[in-house]
């Protein structure tokens, strides 16, 4: 019974070098493909900065929409 944990690690680690190695080829065995597209979603995904809102656009719709806020007049 004390046997079964150091073999159920060395299995997963060797299926992690397997799905390392064999795994990011194209066209690769779906059963060693499927970790990377989730690993580079944890790993390298937070780097990409996210896109900021584009205000005047926002503030052209509801304009337009008639929801925004009413534009200030300025009477000379």
């Amino acid at each position: 019974m004390n046997a079964v944990l150091p073999i159920i690690v060395s299995l997963t680690a060797l299926y992690g070098f397997a799905c390392g190695h064999f795994g990011i080829e194209p066209g690769g065995p779906l059963w060693l493909s499927w970790p990377l597209p989730i690993w580079n979603r944890i790993a390298h995904d937070w780097r990409h900065p996210r896109p900021r809102p584009n205000y005047a656009r926002i503030a052209r719709l509801e304009q337009e929409l008639g929801i925004g806020r009413p534009e200030e007049e300025t009477t000379t």
